[in-house]
């Protein structure tokens, strides 16, 4: 048998190029003052409940006659805030970021690349289901509206829904973005767009039922941006 040759030179290594450069990521706290009220219709525990219990009744086929409960509307109020354990009013941190990637689509951008791109950090967490929230300051009021109801089956009512609304507010958030697609000019740009086409909460010009109600619009403050 033929000896095998062992080729003892030694291995030169070719230099590798790196092609994927780390995030390049920027924190930028940003200052927005509201200019129209802002209303907050947040999704009860109560309501959870309620259609916990009729799946659960659906599934076991039981049927109950429905009785009609006398409504809580302070239970109903107080629900309908975002709130951390300590009591601190917050929006729920992705309306922001969401209002920001739906204004990319006026200016034609890529809303992919919005999405991977830019972000809320959240100041606080609610303290029943731990919702990021964006800290507001201002004083919350309880408010009355009526609405209308279609039922899965076509049938349209009338109800009256309670809310949360803050007739003058301001929030500072806490934007991070990725500063190769986009810079602190073009953030502020956008938010700035997204307060005043877009909004935020109940009533805004970019609600999905409905065009709105001149609510949850706001403005970038001058000069009032922290890094």
């Amino acid at each position: 048998m033929k000896k095998q040759e062992v080729n003892n030179d030694p291995i030169i290594l070719k230099a590798r190029t790196i092609v994927v450069p780390p995030p390049n990521l920027q924190d930028y706290v940003i200052r927005i003052t509201g200019t129209a009220p802002y209303c907050q219709l947040r999704f009860g525990e109560k309501a959870k409940w309620e259609m916990m219990k009729k799946m659960e009744e659906e599934q076991s086929n039981i049927k109950k006659k429905k009785v009609r409960e006398p409504r809580n509307y302070q239970e109903e109020y107080d629900q309908s805030m975002y709130k951390t354990d300590t009591g601190q009013f917050g929006i729920n941190s992705s309306s922001f970021r969401n209002s920001m990637i739906a204004s990319t689509k006026i200016l034609n951008y890529q809303t992919t690349k919005a999405k991977l791109s830019i972000f809320v950090l959240a100041d606080g967490y609610d303290f029943r289901d731990l919702t990021p929230l964006t800290f507001i300051y201002g004083e919350p009021k309880r408010y009355e509206s009526p609405v209308r109801v279609v039922s899965s089956f076509g049938k349209v009512s009338t109800d009256i829904r309670i809310r949360a609304i803050w007739h003058k507010w301001y929030a500072d958030v806490h934007v991070q973005f990725d500063d190769d697609q986009f810079h602190i000019e073009d953030v502020v740009n956008l938010l700035n767009r997204a307060g005043q086409q877009v909004g935020i909460g109940e009533g805004r010009p970019n609600s999905r039922d409905s065009y709105g109600t001149g609510f949850g619009t706001f403005v970038v403050a001058n000069g009032d941006i922290a890094k």
